[in-house]
């Protein structure tokens, strides 16, 4: 078959869109060499060996009978000459198991010089230190295989046994690096019978490395649970061309063909002989992923339409063998070097990656509300979308904050101990002491989004989250999202002839109505409570067809004080799905009336301590049908009104969409109205007025 001749721009081109994102390509004399970011699923493609799969899934040869093949890989050659000799070696894996397979194999007779030109040049252009032609060999097959591989000096192995276990409390290590590093119970080390001689899968130790004394070394290829070097990573700070692979899982198969091909190139450059004497220790058996594919699913998902042997030779050209299951499926192994499938939604993607993502059609669904469903995750999802417009609309701008928190950020709220959000969750392994609990409230994050924007003169500020909070309740973890807001300083200047608003109780008030409103939500209540972050005089708890829902109102005085705010700041936070509860999404689209509104005025004193809300609730559960809405104009107090008290004025709006209402059946809905506001509040009625 002839090579394949594609300028470099199109193979970059050709593999960015195939997900494997080209971000550089430089031409050398002889070489061309592409820099490429690679997703962290996709350890596969850390190696030449990787890629050159994903150019062959790329280029397929010439469709034949009965499929579309890919061009053949070219595997680095393999072939060396094993020693009659014996020698002494011992390798045990020991409980708890982090390493899932160690192959070890002793190779003598080496001479360490410097490698030659065209491995040293290789290594160089690809960010590699040459060291020695050993050392090099090693690092050339990780970048061949994408497997890390590792040389111990056999003659400094004690008992010539290498034990793979956790290190010991207060063991130490020097490390290759030249730091001396104390380790605990969590680290795992590969060791001999004295010490610790390697970070297992991160870095080998200073004092079985490789010198230019050595003769025999020991080749270490192992499989390692990605998850035990990430975390040990992160614990110790140190990153290397071995962890990062090892971090996203490496394949299970290449252990062996890895360490062959080292062996190879150490007998060709090295002069090395390989004893016959190797030693391959699994603790579990290779199982192969089985995944079965339903062909309607892949069509519902891409928009395509399919047909099975299409779908079969799309994985054939990635090497994932199918059988036939039952009607309509098929069962797929997935190759031992694609960690990353494990569900049919995996399997899905790549179908669409060799298709060719421009190759999927994009249509725009057509709405019918008779017919329309709305899961319950797309629902909340529609709702978010929603309110972020409604809020971004009223001048607040989104934020998200990190989902930790340290404890300090939740007892500068003085929750009481009974209260669910003081019950933190902490991590195991926190990055730091400002990040140790997952959060149970998005109201620190906010305050310290306020803070951050004082810092640089920014003193209006006006924003909202939605986001997930944590918590627990009898035994079991709970995850709910909620929406919350902070305002604090001026509204948005809009002319310079207007004056700026002051956001005061009443600007966020009329925020959340406005937000209501637009969800169609209507039966929905504050009632005064007590709050610890919040001040007393100004706290309240919002409720919807009495479900209580959130809290709102004005930051608490020591809170004030303690962050030095310039102005007044307003809180308030929802807990999102029982919001959704009531949201309404469909639009619902009604004639004009036909008959005029009517409207009436009527004013009264009432003492300062009931709640507007509960006037406001009382007239349009008196009012009936006919009154649609009910509106406070006027507030107004003087001396000759009693101690304590003030007058409200109220604007009702009257429609009969069946006839024209009379001024007498206006006059007696009126009368029902004040007989109850007399009898509940003790209402004093001044005056009633037809406006209209």
């Amino acid at each position: 078959m002839p090579k394949l001749k594609v300028s470099s721009q199109e193979l970059a081109e050709k593999l960015t869109n195939h997900g494997i994102e080209v971000t550089g390509i430089e031409s050398l004399e002889k070489d061309t060499v592409f820099e490429l970011e690679i997703t962290a699923n996709r350890g596969d493609c850390l190696s030449h060996l990787g890629i050159a799969r994903e150019i062959a899934t790329i280029y397929p040869a010439l469709a034949r009978k009965g499929g579309v093949y890919n061009l053949p890989l070219k595997i680095p050659p393999i072939k060396f000459k094993e020693i009659k000799k014996t020698v002494l070696l011992k390798i045990k894996i020991e409980k708890p198991y982090f390493c899932y397979r160690y192959f070890g194999q002793i190779i003598e007779g080496l001479k360490i010089t410097p490698s030659p030109a065209w491995l040293v040049e290789r290594l160089a252009i690809c960010g590699i230190r040459p060291i020695n032609n050993v050392i090099d060999i090693t690092n050339y097959v990780l970048l061949e295989f994408g497997q890390p591989l590792h040389a111990f000096d056999y003659s400094l192995l004690s008992g010539k046994e290498v034990i793979v276990r956790w290190a010991k409390e207060k063991e130490k290590i020097l490390t290759l690096d030249s730091q001396e590093r104390s380790l605990d119970k969590d680290i795992p080390v590969i060791a001999d019978q004295e010490k610790a001689i390697a970070l297992a899968g991160i870095i080998g130790g200073k004092e079985t490395a490789v010198n230019e004394n050595t003769q025999a070394i020991l080749l270490e290829s192992a499989n390692f649970d990605p998850r035990v070097i990430r975390r040990t990573v992160k614990k110790l700070g140190i990153t290397t061309e071995s962890s990062y692979r090892f971090e996203r899982g490496t394949d299970w198969e290449n252990v062996y063909s890895a360490a062959r091909r080292a062996s190879h190139l150490l007998e060709e450059i090295c002069e090395g002989k390989v004893v016959p004497k190797k030693i391959d220790l699994k603790v579990r058996p290779y199982v192969p992923v089985k995944i079965t594919l339903d062909i309607n699913q892949v069509n519902n998902l891409l928009g395509t339409k399919l047909k099975k042997n299409e779908i079969i030779n799309y994985l054939k050209r990635l090497n994932f063998s199918s059988s036939k299951g039952v009607k309509g499926k098929i069962t797929v192994k997935v190759p031992s070097y694609r960690n990353d499938i494990s569900l049919e939604v995996d399997l899905i993607e790549e179908i669409a990656r060799v298709y060719g993502y421009q190759n999927i059609p994009a249509e725009v669904g057509c709405f019918r509300p008779g017919n329309l469903f709305v899961s319950d995750r797309e629902r909340i999802s529609q709702v978010e979308k929603k309110i972020c417009q409604i809020l971004t609309s009223s001048g607040l701008n989104e934020v998200i904050n990190y989902s930790l928190l340290s404890r300090d950020a939740i007892d500068q709220l003085n929750l009481p101990s009974t209260d669910k959000r003081k019950k933190l969750i902490p991590l195991k392994n926190p990055l730091s002491q400002e990040m140790s609990f997952l959060r149970t409230t998005l109201i620190p994050g906010l305050l310290h989004n306020l803070v951050n924007n004082l810092r640089y003169n920014v003193e209006n500020v006006k924003i909202f989250e939605i986001g997930e909070v944590y918590s627990t309740a009898n035994n079991t973890f709970e995850e709910k999202k909620y929406l919350s807001g902070l305002l604090s300083g001026k509204d948005k200047i809009l002319h310079w002839k207007d004056k700026p608003q002051v956001i005061d109780f009443y600007y966020l008030s009329g925020l959340l109505d406005c937000l209501l409103r637009n969800l169609e939500i209507k039966n929905y209540q504050y009632q005064k409570t007590l709050l610890p972050y919040l001040h007393p005089e100004k706290a309240f708890e919002m409720f919807i067809q009495g479900q209580k829902i959130g809290e709102l109102g004005e930051l608490g005085p020591q809170l004030e004080k303690k962050y030095e705010f310039p102005e007044k700041v307003y809180l308030f936070e929802i807990e999102l799905e029982q919001l959704v509860t009531y949201a309404r999404l469909e639009k619902i689209y009604q004639s004009l009336p036909r008959y005029p509104f009517a409207q009436r005025d009527i004013s009264f004193l009432l003492p300062e301590n009931i709640l507007q809300e509960k006037v406001k609730s009382l007239i349009l559960r008196t009012g009936g049908e006919y009154l649609r809405e009910c509106e406070l104009f006027d507030l107004y107090k003087d001396e000759s009104m009693p101690p304590g008290w003030h007058s409200l004025t109220y604007r009702l709006t009257y429609c009969n969409p069946q006839a024209t209402l009379t001024a007498r059946e206006i006059e007696k809905i009126q009368e029902k109205i004040t007989s109850a506001l007399e009898k509940e509040f003790s209402a004093q009625i001044r005056w009633k007025k037809l406006t209209s």
